[in-house]
């Protein structure tokens, strides 16, 4: 029986590096694998259909088809293993299609994505996938916080330098707009 993985992780964990090896991994032994992810994540370039993932730390480029409507556009598509990046900005229905295609079609869903947004709520996707992925894997990285050892399991957004505490979910890479990974205690300071 195929599963649904979900594989999160702060900020600057590696997520999508992962993602591309284990791609690569399949892809090698012919496995058909194929990337997807949502159109709203555009830092990679203004994609709808086919465009790129590519790894920040391993310079690895694949091939990725962004999405609008999930569950019309993936029956369009051929695979054998399916790979799914930013799963945080899926929503329940998107997820249950995931959860079709592990279960009625008996293929593999890898999913990667971060599981809280900068005020500590859990994203649709990843709460959803929290409550019905058969397995949760959290990739693990430290607190950006000098002289933490802690495991990062928040984030704390910057506009332009400042601390930003609109709460605002999402806020992908606009203006100068940068990011840190950080432990809960730094996170409440």
């Amino acid at each position: 029986m195929s599963k649904v993985i979900f594989n999160y992780g702060c900020m600057g964990s590696g997520k999508t590096s992962k993602l591309l090896t284990k791609f690569n991994t399949y892809k090698r032994r012919n496995k058909n694998p194929l990337i997807i992810k949502p159109c709203l994540d555009d830092r990679e370039g203004n994609f709808i259909g086919w465009g790129v993932t590519k790894s920040r730390i391993t310079k690895y480029e694949e091939p990725t088809f962004y999405f609008k409507d999930l569950e019309k556009e993936i029956e369009k598509l051929e695979f054998g293993v399916l790979f799914v990046d930013e799963v945080q900005f899926l929503n329940r229905n998107d997820i249950l299609t995931l959860c079709r295609i592990a279960d009625e079609k008996d293929i593999d869903v890898f999913c990667y994505g971060l599981k809280t947004d900068v005020s500590g709520n859990l994203f649709e996707g990843s709460k959803h996938l929290l409550a019905l992925a058969d397995e949760i894997k959290e990739i693990e990285t430290l607190c950006e916080i000098e002289n933490c050892s802690c495991n990062a399991v928040c984030h704390i957004r910057y506009i332009n330098g400042k601390r930003d505490y609109s709460n605002k979910s999402i806020a992908i890479e606009k203006d100068n707009i940068t990011y840190k990974s950080v432990c809960r205690k730094h996170w409440l300071i």
